[in-house]
């Protein structure tokens, strides 16, 4: 096969083999390693490897889980969201996705992003890092508004939306720095909407996705 057909031999790669007569795999997989080297550097190391079949990485099932390194979710609005409370809707929704993945794999994010398109295609992203690492579908979506509010004008119309929770790590390898100033009020607080939470992916679970929605999902039907 042509030795242009081996990852990472791209046109420049190709082209200076092809001068030095080196045009399949096998005439690759032939040539001296320090000859390889003096002409392409680390670049040619790594092509002799791949051409001979040399790989010591682990060897890893198609089906083994993969490290999850964020958790997002995007929508394309079917008409142009213009407002808070519109873009709310879409956030909520985006936000619930998003939290409840993140707590299926026991996971909280310390950063969270946002990206907007308008009906021109033009985008906007942002980020926010975060003092507490969160699961939380409530504090995805505060957090998610903190954003849209402080980076978009609320009469420019939105035409996707995207939230991302990045920068993952174990919820029980986290910790909570906490401060003598925290009101119990407000620890109490977290920890009711974390069992809240809770309580919802379990209703899902049982009873399906669509048991629970947020009341911001709920179409309203026309009075007649």
């Amino acid at each position: 096969m042509p030795a242009n057909t081996l990852l990472y031999v791209g046109k420049r790669a190709s082209d200076r083999l092809n001068q030095l007569g080196v045009r399949t795999i096998g005439e690759l997989a032939a040539c001296d390693p320090a000859f390889i080297h003096s002409i392409l550097g680390k670049n040619g190391d790594l092509l002799l490897r791949y051409a001979r079949g040399e790989d010591d990485e682990p060897v890893r099932s198609f089906y083994a889980e993969r490290e999850v390194k964020s958790v997002g979710n995007s929508m394309t609005f079917a008409h142009n969201l213009l407002g808070a409370d519109e873009c709310r809707m879409g956030i909520t929704a985006l936000c619930d996705n998003v939290g409840r993945r993140l707590r299926k794999r026991g996971m909280v994010c310390q950063t969270v992003q946002l990206g907007i398109r308008d009906p021109e295609f033009h985008n906007r992203s942002r980020q926010i890092t975060l003092e507490r690492p969160t699961n939380s579908t409530r504090a995805l979506i505060d957090l998610s508004m903190q954003l849209l509010l402080g980076h978009w004008p609320m009469d420019k119309p939105v035409r996707l939306l995207s939230v991302t929770a990045a920068n993952l790590l174990p919820e029980n390898q986290s910790c909570e720095q906490l401060s003598l100033f925290d009101a119990a009020e407000d620890i109490q607080k977290r920890d009711r909407q974390h069992k809240l939470d809770q309580t919802v992916d379990a209703l899902r679970q049982k009873f399906g996705d669509k048991s629970v929605m947020f009341a911001r999902s709920v179409k309203k039907k026309d009075k007649k």
